[in-house]
């Protein structure tokens, strides 16, 4: 499953952190961001099952920035 996000990362250094912290709690999912994007879009995949979107936006609270599911 791929869940798509809007997010307020930035730079490229923020996103290699934040990516960090989602793959040490998430070890299965592909993440990427798109900072070139209006929405700082960050694209997270799972081919073993759903992306846990709600504890994806929590850890993205604790890094102090913005994320929400992007429809």
């Amino acid at each position: 499953m791929i869940e798509v996000f809007k997010t307020s990362v930035s730079k490229k250094k923020e996103a290699i952190s934040v990516a960090f912290e989602i793959k040490t709690c998430f070890p299965g999912y592909i993440v990427n961001f798109d900072l070139y994007d209006v929405d700082h879009v960050l694209r997270i995949e799972n081919k073993t099952g759903s992306v846990l979107s709600v504890s994806v936006i929590k850890i993205m609270k604790s890094l102090s920035h913005q994320c929400e599911i992007l429809e």
